[in-house]
């Protein structure tokens, strides 16, 4: 009896030790598939995170054409460079904020002559050079344009009359990559020439048109717009200006310092230890 004892004590013993080993085994299967599972889902999340980041940036089409219909009056006008908005010549700003004005207004409301131009209030035209430019700006009202489209000003009703509809301009903008700091927006944009934008082979294949030039336009969220803030030569490199209050304190420093009895001091030693060799 003994003996029988012994033996089924002696053939449970495998048993429980694999036992052991399943549920260790079960417990190492478990922890792995969580593991697994944690990184299909990083992958699938890193992945769909990239494509989102990458389209955002390189191929914003919508953004893109947001922006060149915005600086369109503007790059129609191909102003020289400028840092500051005050620095922008008037008849630049107010025939900006004129074409603005015939783009985006519905301009059967205003009052047309029979060669199809309208009567426009000069407060009108102040709304659409702020919308392009931001408020602050003095505006010195007068009669624009050259021989070929002109925007005549009338001091005694205030009034402009302007044409009605668009023309083809010599350039239109092709915004070619956009930077944002904060509330800055940085376009490199393109100037395309009007004519061509229509060229093509004798099969009538298009091809992309090239830009003539490349300008950095500097923009900066106003509200649900924009406001163009300055324009920029591609490779040109803006230094830190110094404010007048600083560049007149440096100028009384080195004055003061010119001044000085150890100025003078060391004016005269000087003069002393320069007396020999001058004698000689």
């Amino acid at each position: 009896m003994q003996e029988n004892m012994n033996n089924n004590g002696s053939e449970q013993t495998p048993n429980v030790v694999s036992t052991k080993k399943a549920k260790r085994f079960n417990k190492t299967v478990l922890l792995g598939s969580i593991v697994l599972a944690f990184a299909v889902i990083g992958i699938i999340f890193s992945v769909v995170f990239v494509s989102r980041f990458t389209y955002d940036i390189i191929d914003n089409k919508s953004a893109k054409a947001e922006f060149e219909h915005f600086i369109y009056p503007l790059v129609m006008l191909d102003p020289p460079p400028f840092e500051r908005v005050d620095k922008l010549d008037q008849t630049i700003i107010l025939t900006a904020a004129c074409w603005n004005l015939i783009q985006t207004e519905d301009t059967s409301k205003y009052e047309k002559d029979e060669f199809g131009f309208i009567t426009v209030p000069k407060s009108d035209i102040e709304a659409h050079a702020t919308k392009l430019f931001g408020t602050g700006l003095k505006f010195k009202h007068q009669s624009i344009g050259d021989a070929e489209i002109a925007f005549e000003y009338n001091e005694d009703t205030g009034e402009y009359v302007i044409p009605s509809t668009s023309i083809f301009p010599p350039y239109t903008p092709k915004v070619e990559k956009i930077e944002k700091k904060d509330d800055t927006y940085k376009l490199q944009v393109g100037y395309i020439p009007t004519g061509d934008l229509w060229r093509g082979d004798v099969n009538g294949k298009k091809y992309e048109p090239k830009p003539t030039k490349e300008l950095e336009y500097i923009l900066q969220k106003n509200g649900k717009s924009y406001k163009i803030i300055s324009v920029r030569d591609k490779n040109s490199t803006i230094q830190p200006s110094v404010s007048s209050d600083l560049e007149s304190e440096v100028t009384s420093g080195m004055e003061s310092l010119a001044e000085s009895p150890l100025s003078s001091d060391a004016k005269t030693t000087s003069q002393a230890s320069s007396a020999p060799a001058s004698s000689k």
